[in-house]
């Protein structure tokens, strides 16, 4: 299964968690970021993976 994992800069720890866990149980997980702890607006990160996810 594809998993779509996506945060803000405040969410960045867990989500590092999360994609470990995914990984783990043998999925694949798609990182939408973001990757840095810099500030960001949430709905910019979280629309490609919504995307991406409704594409499917």
């Amino acid at each position: 299964m594809r998993i779509a994992v996506a945060t803000a800069h405040a969410g960045l720890p867990l989500k590092a968690l999360v994609l470990e866990s995914v990984r783990v149980l043998g999925h694949e997980a798609v990182d939408f970021g973001t990757s840095s702890d810099a500030p960001v607006d949430y709905p910019d990160v979280i629309a490609p993976a919504a995307r991406a996810v409704a594409a499917r």
